[in-house]
């Protein structure tokens, strides 16, 4: 383990020499009035004083020549403003650290705690750590609330911003004045290990069963609530996002307050097949997407409601045709494009966010029934209800692997979601809410709920 030491003779420090640049946004930035990239005052770390800002050679048990820059930010949401330890880059990573996890922590000096880093929205507790996982030179988060688009891989390397705009918004709180160590360890990656920080929930819904409702769960499926909020009897799909739970019944579409209160009905969607039903969502920071299995179509609303576009993608099946019924299930947004599962044509459809590029055979599979989707770690995951397994192809669409995971011959997977470290879905036959490691082992039952569903994590996870 290194440890950058950030302290002159104890004695604390005020940062200065700062360059100034005015900043102004929305979202967590519109609260900031001034922000300023800094290089900040002199500290030492290890064998001599060094900036903010100037990066310095480090050994981890993997590498003894990593570079870690750490750099602060001024703002002034407080009285007299603060520098903040906002950022960091680890560089010169060498391969021998392929598969390995670098935990980074801040400690203040004649402290053994590590201070709180960044807290995201929806969160009670803050983050005390950060930790990637090294992917063969990919870097990535494993646990926190930290979105994949927050670590930005250089070459040999990464940087992390702990200030982010969201969903989920974080803000850094550790004061660059308080920051004499930094700590950068490596150490082996256990997958299906998040990190433990914060507190994460699974959310799963019921279809037609009695008690109707959201249940929520612990990360690791204690303290299960099988009433956590209401919720009406053919509930389907739920997503969430730094500020709102979403979900479906049959044609309306809801959300409420992360605590499960205030809920709120944002609109209908008119169609005229049995069984009748907007079978996915899928959120971003903007909108809302649903998918209507009566029409084969894909909508698309801002968050509140407004400005819906029942057709946004139409066509989704590969035989185009309209009110068909039972066809078109999981959605999943990211990296800039929408994903849709096609039940009936055992296909996965992709286009980009906007609509266009529309590929309705993106993967095509024998058979299976594809009900859910999910991306993660450069891998596109779908669940095959029909015949009792999960698939997995690379992002591209290449390398199919339509049996990746057996869940059971006694089995139905519907929905699934995903952590950089794990997979989770629903059995609708069984209620099981189950679990795996994202390389197929380690696969468990957390929980049951009786025709279990849809399935979301809290805000940051998937």
């Amino acid at each position: 383990m290194a440890i950058l030491n950030f302290n002159e003779g104890g004695r604390s420090r005020a940062p200065k020499n700062k360059k100034f640049k005015l900043i102004f946004g929305t979202g967590l930035l519109a609260i900031t009035l001034g922000l300023s990239s800094t290089l900040a005052a002199n500290i030492d770390i290890n064998s001599g004083p060094v900036e903010f800002g100037q990066g310095v050679a480090q050994t981890t048990a993997c590498d003894g020549n990593v570079v870690m820059t750490p750099s602060s930010t001024f703002s002034n949401i407080q009285d007299g403003g603060e520098f903040l330890f906002t950022s960091f880059t680890v560089s010169d990573i060498s391969s021998a650290c392929d598969g390995k996890v670098f935990t980074i922590r801040a400690y203040k000096d004649q402290q053994s705690e590590p201070l709180d880093l960044y807290t995201t929205v929806g969160t009670t507790d803050p983050y005390t750590e950060i930790q990637v996982l090294d992917d063969g030179g990919s870097f990535s988060f494993v646990g926190g609330g930290l979105l994949a688009d927050d670590i930005v891989d250089i070459t040999n390397g990464f940087t992390v911003s702990m200030v982010t705009s969201g969903p989920p918004a974080s803000t850094a709180v550790a004061l660059a004045n308080d920051v004499d160590r930094i700590t950068i360890e490596s150490g082996e990656y256990v997958a299906g290990t998040p990190a433990p920080v914060g507190t994460s929930y699974i959310y799963v819904t019921t279809d037609g069963v009695s008690p109707y409702a959201i249940g929520r769960a612990n990360l690791d499926g204690t303290n299960f609530v099988t009433d956590f909020s209401n919720a009406s009897a053919f509930t389907g799909s739920i997503i969430t996002d730094s500020s709102h739970i979403y979900w479906n019944d049959r044609y309306t579409l809801y959300k409420s307050a992360l605590d499960g209160t205030a809920i709120t009905e944002l609109f209908t969607v008119p169609g005229n097949c049995w069984p009748p039903a907007t079978s996915g969502i899928a959120v971003d920071s903007t909108y809302i997407y649903y998918s209507d299995s009566c029409t084969n179509s894909i909508g698309r609303a801002k968050l509140d409601g407004t400005e819906r576009n029942d057709i946004f993608i139409i066509g989704t099946s590969s035989h185009g045709a309209a009110f068909v019924g039972n066809d078109l299930y999981g959605l999943y947004v990211g990296n800039n494009k929408i994903y849709w599962a096609n039940y009936t044509t055992n296909t996965i459809g992709r286009a980009d966010i906007d609509g266009t590029n529309q590929y309705n055979e993106f993967i095509s599979t024998v058979t299976g029934g594809i009900c859910g989707v999910t991306i993660q770690s450069g891998y596109i995951y779908w669940t095959n209800f029909d015949t009792n397994t999960i698939g997995r192809a690379n992002l591209d669409g290449s390398n199919i692997d339509n049996s990746y995971i057996d869940t059971g011959s006694s089995t139905n997977p519907y929905y699934i979601v995903s952590t950089a470290s794990q997979l989770f879905w629903t059995d609708y036959t069984s209620g099981a809410v189950a679990q795996s490691n994202l390389d197929g082992s380690g696969e468990s039952i957390l929980f049951s709920y009786p025709a279990a569903t849809g399935i979301a994590l809290s805000a940051g996870l998937n």
